[in-house]
């Protein structure tokens, strides 16, 4: 579940912001919220990554998961309401009267629009904060320093690597199988050599 999360972060970042950063264009409210909802949802991308193993072990970390899963998805709603907007602001036709008529009417609808969209991505950022400075509360410290030790230890598992000193009481064995294949090697032959 915490792969979904994940992947709907990793939508936010890709897609959605960079588009309506680039659409923001002279809109700093919106410009400045969208680049605070850019640094929080990268930073609790990372976080999700540890609450990937604790998700089936901890309810309390699957609540949270949760909580940012339907955060993120009203991020992303957000989002593509204002790409929306902005692109069906920018089709709008391309006769001259109408562009300075609706230059001097629209002025005060790009206020509403840019205070609207700032109010609503603030809205989503800050839920997004608050759920990310919950997570100290929800992820265990320990499980992440675990799971490094973990990792280190399976890769000694996996290694075959064994140190001659470790070895104990095989010195008569070990004569006998060099001696077993140096005897094979030697009488060993290769009839398409002849």
């Amino acid at each position: 579940m915490a792969e979904a999360v994940i992947s709907i972060a990793g939508r936010i970042l890709a897609n959605l912001i960079t588009q309506a950063l680039q659409k923001a264009g002279k809109l700093g409210g919106v410009k400045d919220q969208l680049v605070l909802l850019e640094c929080n949802v990268s930073m609790l991308r990372v976080e999700l990554d540890h609450a990937e193993e604790q998700y089936y072990q901890s309810p309390q970390i699957k609540d949270w998961v949760e909580k940012l899963k339907d955060a993120f998805y009203d991020a992303q709603d957000v989002l593509e309401e204002f790409n929306m907007e902005a692109t069906r602001r920018e089709q709008r036709g391309d006769n001259e009267i109408i562009k300075k008529v609706r230059k001097v009417v629209s002025s005060s609808n790009q206020l509403a629009f840019e205070l609207k969209m700032s109010r609503k991505v603030r809205i989503v950022r800050e839920r997004i904060e608050v759920l990310g400075n919950k997570k100290d509360c929800y992820l265990n410290k320990q499980s992440m320093d675990s799971q490094v030790e973990r990792e280190r230890r399976k890769g000694e598992e996996m290694d075959s690597f064994i140190l001659k000193k470790d070895i104990i009481g095989r010195d008569y064995d070990e004569k006998k199988v060099k001696k077993f294949l140096l005897d094979l090697m030697w009488k060993r032959t290769f009839p398409f050599f002849q």
